[in-house]
């Protein structure tokens, strides 16, 4: 089982912050092929947030679907502002899909990936400057990559103490 520790490697924390399992997501390609190659034998991720979990079901459950999505789509400044509307009131009546699909817009649209950010390039800025992060050939190979090893991933949504309790015990780990 991948721990904490190991995240820290990939260029994540603690994943407290909105992007860290998404940045996660985009550096897994190449760990991915440690997973891929036998030596992690599973991987377990957890995020509170549905945008996030959303996402990562999506890769893992249904990634053709956002794979048509991502090179049949160029995304426009309306879209991002749409998205980030969504996410702000909570993904309210949306599907997986849909919720997947704004998460990964808002993300890769916006500075640092974080969805309360302007996008890229500010608010007039030009179509190049918004695009600066969007490949549909990279994007595509990351989420194939990822949703080939599903059967090694799980991703839960619980509160981080459950799953301390469930997986550890009741002792609190010491602080250094």
């Amino acid at each position: 089982m991948l721990r904490e520790n190991k995240l820290k490697k990939f260029g994540t924390k603690k994943a407290t912050r909105e992007t860290d399992l998404v940045a996660f997501l985009f550096n897994l390609n190449s760990y991915g092929k440690r997973v891929g190659a036998g030596a992690i034998e599973e991987l377990h991720l957890n995020d509170l947030d549905y945008g996030i979990y959303s996402l990562w079901w999506t890769i893992l459950h249904m990634s053709a679907e956002l794979i048509y999505r991502i090179n049949n789509t160029q995304p426009s400044r309306e879209q991002y502002f749409k998205a980030q509307q969504n996410i702000k009131q909570g993904f309210k009546g949306m599907d997986m899909l849909d919720a997947a699909w704004d998460t990964l817009i808002v993300n890769r649209l916006a500075y640092s990936g974080i969805s309360k950010a302007n996008p890229l390039g500010g608010k007039n800025g030009s179509q190049k400057q918004l695009l600066a992060r969007w490949s549909p050939q990279s994007l595509t190979k990351r989420i194939t990559c990822i949703a080939n090893m599903a059967d090694k991933i799980t991703f839960i949504v619980r509160m981080p103490m459950v799953l301390w309790k469930k997986h550890i015990g009741t002792k609190r780990p010491k602080s250094s």
